[in-house]
């Protein structure tokens, strides 16, 4: 397996403000001055350590409980220890609790995570950085987390249930894992990962208990420490916030400050405020808490509370109330000791979008890094690369665009610059014709733009021609792009794990935990 570097600018799937934050580090004026360098850090790590004991020690307690039904690796025994010491603190990813880790790049966090760790431990040496992974196990959006995609076959988890995905049973999983069997038929690893899959998405399992389990499977030797953040002892310590967001809105407030907003581009904003960023946790539900007049109502329930009832219930049960994507990164640095968060290029647009609120609550702003990405390249795809002469960049050219390269370098009848030197001479003919006598220019002119027009058509005439008789290399190069880059997506969006593994056994993670480098802002290409 080698691996060489992409730039991001030159696959296209990043936005202006992205490559001009993760890659150009232009310090934006909301920004801390020295925002991009180590002193940041330090400044933060200080800021940090008054993170309180009795925190820590809980904090450690609750991941020593949730994940005591799995068998953890004495690294991430050791992680969690360290967290009960004022010199340890954490770097953090997210995501919410997808069948089998959903697509590939929910690992390149989870490993981008853990990467970062260890550069922040050589970069400061005298303290401890952990990484951490958090389970948006509230996320009520069962349409976005109950698929998977395999071999071009979307497979999806039928329930009924509704509420939080990550308190779902997983009654009919059993099915889906027999659907994978079947799909995978004469595998060589097929016995191999269909125990995983069985070992950690058992159907008296929440979906939040198989995906820790599955993600404690892949990466748990390499000490990652997986958080599911719906606990009500750690939502107790969000109180303040929560209710200042009940009874004033603030966040909303000031996401919605024209000064803040000039700040980022209309097709930047990744979030969109409500007026009050919380949801109404229960059983079966997760719906939102709207205010009208001096009443509190859930919305599509009968449920109603006022000022007084509402505060009576967050003092009493806080695990009722569940911050949006406002109000979550919130919560999240109020519970974690975080140093660095590490998401997607969306992730840092939000985040950078809500500082204001982080600032405005006095909540230390960790810092905000892009994750890593990676381009696999199998050897039956390189080889089709290599046969057809495509550099790795022109694969994330318009797939049109790519077509017309092909043709043009294998038997096209290339006459652009025969037909460019006729345009110049046509050109310097009017020029003649009009010194000559200025009333034939503009008949002279019809016949320059007629001449040109016909050179064009009979241009796509060959063009097509040529296409035609290349017909059977074109259609595998559409078939050979869109399964690199399938939806004019990198694969590491689309695809799951399942298939590389199924190839490269756990060699596949091993090799991105040895090669991710976060910090290196480029685009990891991984070519057999």
């Amino acid at each position: 397996m080698q691996l060489s570097y992409l730039p991001l600018q030159a696959t296209h799937q990043f936005s202006k403000f992205i490559i001009e934050y993760a890659v150009e580090n232009k310090l934006f004026h909301f920004l801390d001055a020295d925002y991009f360098n180590n002193s940041y850090i330090k400044k933060t790590i200080e800021s940090r350590k008054h993170f309180s004991a009795i925190q820590r020690n809980e904090l450690a307690d609750i991941l020593v409980e949730q994940n005591s039904f799995l068998s953890l690796d004495e690294s991430v025994l050791h992680n969690i220890k360290l967290l009960r010491n004022n010199n340890c603190f954490t770097i953090t990813t997210a995501h919410q609790p997808c069948l089998f880790t959903g697509p590939i790049y929910t690992i390149v966090k989870a490993i981008s995570a853990i990467k970062l760790a260890q550069q922040y431990k050589k970069d400061f040496p005298e303290n401890d950085f952990i990484p951490v992974f958090y389970i948006g196990s509230e996320d009520h959006d069962l349409d976005e987390l109950n698929h998977l995609n395999l071999f071009n076959k979307k497979i999806n988890w039928q329930t009924n249930q509704s509420g939080a995905v990550g308190s779902m049973n997983l009654a009919g999983i059993d099915e889906v894992i027999n659907e994978i069997e079947n799909l995978l038929q004469n595998e060589v690893r097929k016995d191999e990962i269909i125990a995983v899959l069985k070992k950690c998405y058992r159907p008296e399992y929440s979906m939040s208990k198989a995906f820790r389990c599955l993600l404690n499977e892949l990466l748990g030797s390499h000490g990652l420490v997986i958080l599911d953040a719906n606990e009500p002892r750690l939502k107790k310590h969000f109180k303040p916030i929560i209710k200042d967001e009940l009874i004033n809105q603030n966040s909303n407030r000031l996401l919605n400050d024209e000064n803040w907003l000039a700040n980022f581009e209309n097709n930047q904003l990744q979030i969109t405020p409500r007026e009050i960023n919380l949801f109404y946790l229960d059983n079966n539900s997760r719906e939102r808490i709207i205010q009208e007049n001096e009443t509190w109502k859930v919305n599509n329930t009968n449920l109603k509370f006022s000022k007084h009832e509402i505060e009576n219930l967050l003092e009493t049960n806080p695990e009722k109330f569940s911050p949006n994507v406002v109000l979550r990164a919130l919560y999240q640095n109020t519970i974690l000791p975080d140093i660095a968060f590490i998401g997607g290029g969306s992730e840092v647009t939000y985040w950078l979008q809500i500082k204001t609120v982080f600032d405005y609550y006095k909540i230390d702003f960790p810092k905000i890094e892009l994750r890593d990405s990676i381009f696999w390249i199998d050897e039956q795809a390189e080889q089709k690369r290599l046969k057809w002469d495509f550099e790795v960049a022109d694969i994330f050219k318009n797939v049109n665009d790519l077509i017309v390269d092909f043709t043009e370098k294998n038997g096209g009848l290339n006459v652009d610059v025969e037909i460019e030197t006729i345009k110049t001479k046509i050109a310097e003919l009017n020029e003649k014709i009009k010194l000559h006598d200025k009333t034939y220019e503009p008949i002279s002119l019809a016949v320059a733009t007629q001449i040109n027009n016909q050179f064009e058509n009979l241009q796509k005439k060959l063009l097509q021609a040529d296409k035609k008789k290349l017909s059977d290399s074109i259609q595998q190069i559409q078939k050979w792009r869109e399964k690199l880059l399938p939806e004019n997506h990198l694969h590491e969006r689309h695809d799951n794990f399942i298939s590389y593994f199924l190839k490269y056994g756990n060699q596949f993670v091993e090799t991105l935990v040895v090669h991710l480098t976060p910090q290196n802002k480029n685009i990891k290409v991984f070519t057999q």
